[in-house]
């Protein structure tokens, strides 16, 4: 009984961290689309996207 009590802890802190972390990623995307929007290039969700920057 417990152990499952633990587990369902567990369960929850994770769930917990990965929605604040899913919504951080969501605001950090929000702001590379602002930007690359600034400089009249468009980023694709779930892409990955390198992009270099000529000073």
């Amino acid at each position: 009984m417990a152990i499952i009590k633990r587990a369902l802890n567990i369960k929850k802190i994770a769930y917990q961290k990965y929605v604040i972390k899913a919504s951080e990623l969501n605001k950090i995307s929000e702001k590379a689309t602002v930007e690359s929007a600034k400089e009249n290039m468009t980023l694709a969700g779930a892409t990955k996207v390198n992009i270099k920057a000529d000073n």
